[in-house]
């Protein structure tokens, strides 16, 4: 919460390549930032649109939107829906559905991968999925990161960070 500036930290300083993040904007530095936390939102709305709302000032292409997907490794259960990327989530709506927990994540994944953000911030990314599926999502997280990207995962679980270039025990 200290990174995301949602508090100020109230001794010492956080830097961001030398400069003060106090000193950094607060549009330009979320501008560079996504965040899954923990607790995150379950929103009601088409999965595409569900996606899209990652980066809402700049709606993407169906291509950028589905390759999202993929990341997270939403694509396959989204595809066996009835409506697919158009399909309705909540069954308050005419023909919406009820996605299991773990669906829930995938889809909360994938609209932070549709940030491209140059750090994503992911706090407990899988604690709702089999090992199997965290397996694939975490190697999709390899692939798509790259060297040019910051990629910061909190868990409790060490399978979920061993292949991390730095681990901090807390």
């Amino acid at each position: 919460k200290l990174l995301c500036r949602f508090y100020e930290p109230t001794s010492g300083r956080i830097t961001i390549n030398g400069i003060d993040l106090k000193d950094i904007s607060m549009e330009s530095w979320y501008g560079a930032l996504a965040l899954l936390a923990q607790d995150y939102q379950t929103y009601k709305f088409k999965v595409k649109d569900i996606i899209r709302l990652g980066r809402i000032e700049d709606a993407g292409s169906d291509a950028d939107i589905k390759n999202s997907a993929v990341q997270s490794d939403a694509d396959e259960f989204i595809q066996k829906w009835e409506q697919s990327y158009e399909q309705q989530i909540g069954v308050e709506f005419t023909g919406g559905i009820d996605p299991s927990q773990g669906q829930k994540q995938k889809l909360a994944l994938a609209r932070a991968l549709f940030r491209k953000a140059f750090i994503t911030i992911l706090d407990e990314p899988t604690a709702s999925v089999d090992a199997k599926a965290e397996k694939q999502i975490f190697d999709q997280l390899e692939k798509v990161m790259g060297s040019d990207k910051t990629l910061i995962l909190i868990s409790h679980r060490f399978a979920t960070v061993r292949n991390a270039d730095k681990i901090a025990v807390i």
